[in-house]
């Protein structure tokens, strides 16, 4: 029960991040992952990295750990460009 909830929220997770970029979002990427890419690329909303991973205490280096699990998921023409 708890791997579907878990499943669940990160489905939601991904959702919501497509909404809120209006479907600008590569796919299995969280607002996590986005922070951490963001971090890496200087954009403006790179400030959200430390929030999230100060939130998300009890997991060490969290956006960076969503980071690579997206990264690794994406369509094998996107992954060669990053």
């Amino acid at each position: 029960m708890k791997n579907r909830i878990i499943n669940l929220l990160f489905a939601l997770d991904c959702f919501l991040f497509n909404v809120v970029t209006l479907g600008g979002s590569y796919p299995f990427e969280s607002f996590s992952a986005a922070a951490w890419r963001a971090e890496l690329e200087g954009e403006w909303y790179r400030h959200a990295r430390p929030i999230i991973d100060a939130i998300m205490w009890f997991q060490p280096h969290h956006c960076q750990r969503a980071y690579e699990h997206a990264k690794y998921n994406l369509p094998p023409d996107e992954l060669q460009a990053n």
